[in-house]
């Protein structure tokens, strides 16, 4: 089986993009949501694998959408997120890790920011 926490954020995902429970495709396929697992407190092993498949197979025709770093997106605002530091005699370059992290959705979203094209 796929890794786990994986199939758990890509059916977080579907769940999300589906209104109701009766659109999303593993209803529609398998007849009932994950999430009904800790009502019930076990499921069968041939069910768990349907619905992982299922899940793999929407989240890979569902990519995620991916937003540029928060390096990309500062430069595009014109901020200089990157300088020089002198120490002993020898200059450093000082940038923050951050620069380099993708900007999550939830901050892309409230700050405006459209994904990457592909």
């Amino acid at each position: 089986m796929a890794e786990y926490v994986e199939v758990c954020h890509q059916h977080d995902r579907m769940c999300a993009r589906f209104e109701k429970c009766y659109d999303c495709p593993l209803h529609k396929k398998v007849v009932w949501c994950i999430k009904k697992i800790g009502e019930r407190g076990y499921i069968r092993r041939e069910n768990a694998e349907k619905a992982e498949k299922v899940i793999m197979e929407w989240a890979a025709e569902n990519p995620e959408p991916i937003y540029p770093t928060w390096g990309e997106w500062l430069l595009e605002q014109g901020v200089v997120c990157a300088g020089t530091e002198t120490r002993k005699g020898f200059t450093y370059q000082v940038v923050n890790e951050k620069f380099f992290t993708q900007i999550d959705a939830d901050t892309a979203k409230k700050l405006g920011i459209e994904p990457k094209e592909i």
